[in-house]
C-alpha cells in the first residue's frame, strides 16, 4: 500500500511575490532601505546592483544570501534571495 507522504510531490517549483507601499516620501526611506530592509537585523553591505549580500534576523534565527538585481534611485529595489535557513 503506497502512503499519503509517497503520493504527495511538488508539481512546479513554489514561487512566492512579495512587495511593501511605504507612505513617506521616496527621498526620506530610499536610501535607509538600501543600507537595511525592514525585519533584517543584519546586512553584509548595501543594495547595489549585481551584490551577493547575506542578511541574517536574529529575531527568527534566519538567515539568507541575498542578490540584488535591480536598483532605481528613489523608486525601486529587487532582489532575490535563497531558500531561508535557521
Amino acid at each position: 500500500m503506497i502512503s499519503l507522504r509517497e503520493k504527495l510531490h511538488l508539481a512546479h517549483v513554489p514561487v512566492a511575490y512579495g512587495c511593501m507601499i511605504v507612505r513617506r516620501p521616496a527621498d526620506e526611506t530610499f536610501r535607509p532601505c538600501c543600507y537595511l530592509p525592514v525585519l533584517v537585523r543584519q546586512s553584509s553591505g548595501p543594495m547595489v546592483v549585481g551584490v551577493k549580500l547575506r542578511w541574517e534576523c536574529e529575531t527568527y534565527g534566519a538567515s539568507t544570501e541575498v542578490r540584488v538585481r535591480e536598483v532605481a534611485e528613489g523608486r525601486l529595489i529587487r532582489f532575490v534571495w535563497a531558500t531561508m535557513s535557521s
